[in-house]
């Protein structure tokens, strides 16, 4: 079942590759470095900043793999990030905006929740590209984004909660005891920690967007 389910997620990747556009271009032969950046999906302004502050030092964004950013060194002056989630994606998306000159860097696997990350350079002088200058749409995607985050964060959080009631109170066990279960439970709570700041972080984030938007 396991190889099947790889086969069939790769036929499919490479349907999309062929007939969506979804191939991120890659060059050879350029000295690249690698950056870490865990959760970068769940705050696209601070993501879309990072990648434009990156440019500044002198890297452009080639590819991500999960948490993997790669970049190269730039051939532009300026380039422009847009961080994007859809909830759906049609056939024509990812052709459209390659024919406004927009450079796909990343797209997720899964095609029901996309997250993507598009770049487009830009002479100096010249209007800085975005996928809308309408503040009213702005406003909608980025409304859409943080609802499908704090979902995610919240459903999370609320399986942690579930799962420490049930392996401390329904239990007769001491939360603290060096056992298997004992570590389980710490690891809850430290997971629990972790998606509660980082809940915190999408509210603000969002907040944050809103003012940069206008």
């Amino acid at each position: 079942l396991a190889a099947l389910t790889i086969v069939v997620f790769r036929a499919y990747r490479k349907f999309e590759r062929q007939f969506l556009g979804t191939n991120v271009l890659k060059k050879s032969g350029t000295k690249k470095i690698r950056r870490i950046r865990p959760a970068w999906m769940y705050e696209p302004l601070r993501t879309k900043i990072w990648l434009e502050e990156m440019v500044e030092r002198g890297y452009e964004l080639e590819s991500v793999f999960s948490t993997i950013f790669t970049f190269r060194p730039k051939d532009k002056n300026n380039i422009a990030y847009e961080v994007v989630f859809e909830t759906k994606i049609n056939a024509n998306y990812f052709q459209l905006h390659k024919d406004f000159g927009w450079e796909l860097k990343y797209t997720s696997n899964i095609t029901w929740l996309n997250y993507t990350i598009w770049g487009m350079p830009y002479e100096q002088g010249e209007e800085k590209p975005a996928f809308s200058y309408d503040e009213r749409e702005r406003r909608k995607v980025a409304k859409k984004a943080f609802f499908m985050n704090c979902g995610m964060a919240i459903f999370i959080l609320l399986i942690c909660a579930q799962s420490i009631y049930m392996n401390t109170i329904v239990t007769d066990s001491s939360f603290l005891e060096w056992s298997y279960m004992g570590v389980i439970r710490v690891m809850l709570v430290g997971m629990s920690m972790l998606w509660l700041f980082l809940f915190v972080r999408i509210v603000l984030g969002y907040r944050k967007e809103l003012k940069f938007i206008g």
